[in-house]
Protein backbone atom coordinates (compact mmCIF):
# COMPACT_ATOMS: atom_id res chain seq x y z
CA UNK A 1 0.00 0.00 0.00
CA UNK A 2 3.34 2.58 0.37
CA UNK A 3 3.91 2.69 -3.45
CA UNK A 4 0.28 3.38 -3.92
CA UNK A 5 -0.46 5.99 -1.45
CA UNK A 6 2.81 7.89 -2.59
CA UNK A 7 1.70 7.95 -5.70
CA UNK A 8 -1.86 9.27 -4.54
CA UNK A 9 -0.01 12.12 -2.35
CA UNK A 10 2.06 13.22 -5.63
CA UNK A 11 -1.25 13.85 -7.50
CA UNK A 12 -3.36 15.22 -4.68
CA UNK A 13 -0.15 17.38 -3.69
CA UNK A 14 -0.48 18.89 -7.54
CA UNK A 15 -4.25 18.97 -7.44
CA UNK A 16 -3.99 20.86 -4.04
CA UNK A 17 -1.30 23.79 -5.01
CA UNK A 18 -3.40 24.67 -7.84
CA UNK A 19 -6.78 25.04 -5.86
CA UNK A 20 -4.58 26.86 -3.44
CA UNK A 21 -3.43 28.98 -5.52
CA UNK A 22 -6.96 29.53 -7.31
CA UNK A 23 -8.36 30.07 -3.85
CA UNK A 24 -5.67 32.81 -3.27
CA UNK A 25 -6.36 34.56 -6.03
CA UNK A 26 -10.62 34.81 -5.70
CA UNK A 27 -9.41 36.13 -2.14
CA UNK A 28 -7.56 38.52 -3.47
CA UNK A 29 -9.70 39.74 -5.74
CA UNK A 30 -12.97 40.19 -2.91
CA UNK A 31 -10.59 41.50 -0.67
CA UNK A 32 -9.37 44.35 -3.32
CA UNK A 33 -13.76 44.55 -4.05
CA UNK A 34 -14.08 45.29 0.24
CA UNK A 35 -11.12 47.76 -0.02
CA UNK A 36 -11.86 49.91 -3.22
CA UNK A 37 -15.28 50.31 -1.79
CA UNK A 38 -14.02 50.86 1.92
CA UNK A 39 -11.69 53.96 0.43
CA UNK A 40 -14.45 55.43 -1.81
CA UNK A 41 -16.86 55.22 1.31
CA UNK A 42 -18.52 59.01 0.39
CA UNK A 43 -18.66 58.29 -3.48
CA UNK A 44 -20.78 55.19 -2.74
CA UNK A 45 -22.75 56.60 0.13
CA UNK A 46 -23.49 59.48 -2.72
CA UNK A 47 -24.83 57.39 -5.39
CA UNK A 48 -26.19 55.15 -2.93
CA UNK A 49 -24.44 52.42 -3.91
CA UNK A 50 -24.28 50.47 -0.71
CA UNK A 51 -26.03 47.41 -1.89
CA UNK A 52 -24.08 47.16 -5.05
CA UNK A 53 -21.01 47.08 -3.09
CA UNK A 54 -22.14 44.81 -0.82
CA UNK A 55 -23.47 42.40 -3.79
CA UNK A 56 -19.67 42.63 -5.94
CA UNK A 57 -18.39 42.08 -2.66
CA UNK A 58 -20.50 38.90 -1.66
CA UNK A 59 -20.14 37.64 -5.48
CA UNK A 60 -16.13 37.18 -5.10
CA UNK A 61 -16.78 35.92 -2.00
CA UNK A 62 -19.06 33.42 -3.36
CA UNK A 63 -16.10 32.44 -5.62
CA UNK A 64 -13.98 32.14 -3.21
CA UNK A 65 -16.09 30.01 -0.64
CA UNK A 66 -16.84 27.17 -3.92
CA UNK A 67 -13.56 27.27 -4.41
CA UNK A 68 -12.79 25.63 -1.11
CA UNK A 69 -15.40 23.59 -1.00
CA UNK A 70 -13.62 21.56 -4.01
CA UNK A 71 -10.50 21.74 -1.87
CA UNK A 72 -12.37 20.21 0.90
CA UNK A 73 -13.96 17.67 -1.22
CA UNK A 74 -10.45 16.37 -2.87
CA UNK A 75 -9.02 16.45 0.62
CA UNK A 76 -12.24 14.07 1.98
CA UNK A 77 -11.44 11.71 -0.52
CA UNK A 78 -7.75 12.15 -0.16
CA UNK A 79 -8.60 10.84 3.61
CA UNK A 80 -10.69 8.37 2.65
CA UNK A 81 -8.41 6.62 0.21
CA UNK A 82 -5.03 6.98 2.57
CA UNK A 83 -6.24 6.13 5.46
CA UNK A 84 -8.54 2.93 4.38
CA UNK A 85 -5.67 1.45 1.86
CA UNK A 86 -3.66 0.19 4.41
CA UNK A 87 -6.46 -2.01 6.01
CA UNK A 88 -7.89 -2.54 2.29
CA UNK A 89 -4.24 -4.55 2.50
CA UNK A 90 -4.70 -6.19 5.53
CA UNK A 91 -7.92 -7.60 4.85
CA UNK A 92 -6.80 -8.74 1.88
CA UNK A 93 -3.85 -10.27 3.15
CA UNK A 94 -5.83 -11.98 5.69
CA UNK A 95 -7.91 -13.18 3.33
CA UNK A 96 -5.39 -14.44 0.83
CA UNK A 97 -3.90 -16.01 3.89
CA UNK A 98 -6.84 -17.52 5.79
CA UNK A 99 -7.14 -19.42 2.41
CA UNK A 100 -3.40 -20.77 2.33
CA UNK A 101 -3.98 -21.69 5.68
CA UNK A 102 -7.03 -23.50 4.88
CA UNK A 103 -5.48 -25.56 2.48
CA UNK A 104 -2.42 -26.43 4.37
CA UNK A 105 0.13 -24.45 2.65
CA UNK A 106 0.82 -21.88 5.07
CA UNK A 107 1.24 -22.30 9.20
CA UNK A 108 -1.39 -20.64 11.09
CA UNK A 109 1.45 -19.26 13.15
CA UNK A 110 3.35 -18.05 9.92
CA UNK A 111 0.11 -16.30 8.83
CA UNK A 112 -0.17 -14.68 12.47
CA UNK A 113 3.04 -13.21 12.64
CA UNK A 114 2.78 -12.02 9.19
CA UNK A 115 -0.55 -10.09 10.11
CA UNK A 116 1.25 -8.75 12.91
CA UNK A 117 4.24 -7.17 11.25
CA UNK A 118 1.43 -6.27 8.37
CA UNK A 119 -0.03 -4.18 11.44
CA UNK A 120 3.16 -2.72 12.87
CA UNK A 121 4.00 -1.33 9.73
CA UNK A 122 0.57 0.14 8.89
CA UNK A 123 1.10 1.86 12.26
CA UNK A 124 4.19 3.14 11.85
CA UNK A 125 3.09 5.00 8.09
CA UNK A 126 -0.12 6.12 9.96
CA UNK A 127 2.20 8.08 12.89
CA UNK A 128 4.16 9.43 10.03
CA UNK A 129 1.19 10.54 8.17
Amino acid sequence: SVPATVVISKVYGQIQKAISKDSQERLAQANAVASESLSAMPTVRAFAAENAEVERFAAKLFLYRRRQYDCAKYYLGYCTTVLFLPHAVTAVALLYGGKLVHNGELSDKALLSFVLYLQTLNDCFDSMG
